[in-house]
């Protein structure tokens, strides 16, 4: 887990530099590859929102669009704002 940890963020820091260039071309390769990564990263993001919000319905496993993150765990809530 910690060598995909340190993967991830070194990419994103490699994303971050891209920027710079406003290359169209790479971003729309980002988005086509990277496609699953990303919706996966969105559905375990929100559905740690939903469990840390006491306005929102927690997330039911059995949905086909929250299947895949059953085993992902909310983080802790931070008292720093």
């Amino acid at each position: 887990m910690d060598a995909h940890i340190q993967m991830i963020r070194d990419f994103a820091d490699g994303l971050k530099y891209q920027i710079s260039f406003q290359d169209h071309c790479f971003l729309k390769t980002l988005q086509k590859e990277g496609v699953g990564f990303f919706r996966l990263a969105e559905i375990c993001l929100s559905c740690e929102h939903q469990f840390k919000s006491s306005w929102e319905a927690s997330p039911t496993t059995w949905e086909s669009s929250t299947a895949n993150t059953m085993f992902y765990r909310a983080r802790a809530q931070s008292n720093q704002m």
